[in-house]
């Protein structure tokens, strides 16, 4: 082997040594890239919990002013009976009635948050269902980058002391 031959190997192996610099440079971006993924899953579902919990609270302050409406059509059945007039008692008929077709509206509104509720029960299930899926993909893909990094650093001292053989 000719000084010129010997050159160029030396040179191959530092061409190397730095496209594995490089790679393992490059490791904790693509680490950090997994984790971002992640983390967009946890945000995803925390959002859906979150719009979850919301509308619980809202079937709750439904439910909480039917009752109160309620609560009022029983106070003026008792005023009812105690009214003298048929006018007042008409009046008071009337108001009730308002009441209860304001109660029946609630009731439908409740109906049709609960079938909201439903979906995203639904989608809190399945943004964990991914989340989880998330993790194991991102666990595995991590372990194999750091599995990666290891390989390159081991590469790296083994072309180094072949390189620093080879110059001599």
């Amino acid at each position: 082997m000719n000084v010129i031959e010997k050159i160029l190997a030396v040179q191959q192996h530092d061409s190397r040594i730095r496209e594995l610099e490089k790679e393992s440079k490059d490791v904790p971006r693509r680490k950090e890239e997994e984790q971002s993924r992640l983390r967009e899953h946890k945000e995803a579902l925390s959002k859906a919990e979150e719009t979850l919990k919301g509308k619980m609270a809202e079937i709750k302050n439904l439910e909480l002013d039917g009752d109160s409406r309620k609560e009022k059509i029983n106070k003026l059945r008792a005023q009812q009976l105690e009214i003298k007039t048929n006018k007042e008692f008409k009046t008071i008929d009337g108001e009730i009635k308002v009441i209860q077709d304001g109660i029946s509206a609630l009731e439908d509104q409740q109906l049709v948050v609960m079938e909201e509720v439903e979906n995203v029960k639904s989608d809190v299930q399945q943004k964990k269902a991914a989340l989880t899926e998330e993790e194991k993909a991102v666990q595995k893909d991590v372990g194999l980058l750091d599995q990666r990094l290891v390989e390159i650093e081991a590469e790296q001292n083994k072309i180094r002391e072949i390189r620093t053989a080879e110059a001599k």
